[in-house]
């Protein structure tokens, strides 16, 4: 075999080494990237909650859970009649107990079985409830093993709910071995449970909070046709109510309701009618058009939120700017919305919530809410 010359054997050394010089800071760099995700994934793991996908681990049915179910006969034995009753487009009749917080509950059984689908309650119970208002997300991981799979039968096929990670740490779900379900609704600066929501299966899957994959169709959402005329005085009423259980809860003055308001909320929402592209955007045009031809499932939301289209609208009506202020927001379907503290017009039900005032008019008309308070001057 032929020997390598001096200068042959340098050339073969810089062939080999050179490249191997070269590439050694990219093997460097990949050792560290892998090191670091291998970091932010212990960290990812040290600060997301307790959750399993694995097969849901079902309380034991106490307090209201109890009542999932039951016919509305057999609840009002136990819990009384109440205040007032009132339908939906929702294909629910809701029953409001309680004008306090501690006492409050929203109870809504199906208008075709008569039985209760669900139960909102927004105070400490003193009944033997797993979940309780004011309870910590800390305390309820404790006590509770979070998932983020539900697989729920629906027409002899199943489809899954799947809780996102947002989800899991503002309203988190619960099953109990009845075949109910519980919603906790955490508020955002306490991070302490605001709102509770029993629902039977049906229920949670007809108000389609949490993303769902189902082969089969899910329980329609709204009702194919609504009394509006029917819905309109107790809905406005029942808001109150609640409207006040939530100024109680932040220390606020509970509203007086004035007929004189109200009067003004419904002159404000008729010249809105009259002319409404004079006060919404394109965009928004699209669900004001949605909303008025009762196509509920195809809306989103709607808000007045135009400090100079406020203005302009107050002047329109023959209202003085300086003397009122107003807040309009759709769809509203029930009060339910401002239990939660979640939905998409949650703005319009916060700024209700802490107004500086002390009277408040509210009207009703196909989903869309109009409530006019007087300012303090």
């Amino acid at each position: 075999m032929k020997k390598l010359n001096f200068w042959q054997r340098l050339l073969l050394c810089f062939v080999v080494v050179l490249p191997l010089m070269y590439l050694n800071p990219f093997f460097k760099a990949d050792k560290q990237q892998v090191d670091q995700t291998v970091s932010n994934e212990q960290k990812s793991a040290v600060k997301s909650p307790a959750i399993t996908t694995s097969k849901v681990k079902k309380l034991k049915t106490k307090g209201l859970a109890r009542y999932i179910g039951v016919s509305t006969l057999s609840f009002r034995e136990t819990f009384g009649e109440p205040l007032q009753t009132f339908a939906s487009a929702e294909n629910i009749e809701w029953q409001q107990y309680g004008t306090s917080a501690s006492e409050y509950m929203l109870v809504g059984s199906d208008q075709n079985t008569g039985k209760i689908v669900t139960i909102y309650t927004v105070g400490k119970s003193s009944a033997k409830n797993v979940l309780q208002v004011g309870m910590s997300l800390k305390k309820l991981r404790q006590k509770v093993t979070l998932s983020s799979n539900f697989k729920l039968s629906l027409n002899e096929q199943v489809a899954q709910l799947k809780l996102s990670a947002n989800d899991l740490v503002t309203r988190p779900l619960v099953a109990f071995k009845n075949g109910s379900y519980a919603i906790s609704y955490f508020d955002s600066n306490t991070k302490k449970i605001t709102a509770i929501a029993y629902m039977a299966k049906n229920e949670l899957l007809r108000s389609q909070i949490y993303r769902v994959s189902s082969q089969t169709p899910l329980p329609v959402q709204y009702s194919s046709t609504v009394d509006w005329n029917a819905i309109q005085l107790p809905l406005q009423s029942s808001t109150l109510a609640l409207i006040n259980v939530k100024r109680n809860l932040v220390k606020k003055e509970p509203y007086m309701s004035s007929t004189e308001l109200n009067e003004v909320a419904k002159k404000i929402s008729m010249t809105i009618d009259e002319k409404p592209q004079k006060y919404f955007s394109k965009k928004q045009m699209k669900q004001y058009r949605l909303l008025k031809s009762e196509r509920l499932v195809d809306a989103t939301s709607l808000l007045l939120t135009s400090k100079t289209k406020i203005k302009q609208l107050l002047k329109d009506a023959g209202v003085d700017p300086k003397s009122y202020g107003i807040c309009y927001g759709a769809p509203v379907t029930a009060p339910t919305q401002l239990l939660t503290g979640q939905t998409k017009i949650s703005t319009f039900w916060q700024k209700l919530i802490y107004a500086d005032a002390s009277e408040v008019g509210i009207y009703y008309d196909k989903a869309c809410l109009t409530a006019v308070y007087r300012k303090k001057i």
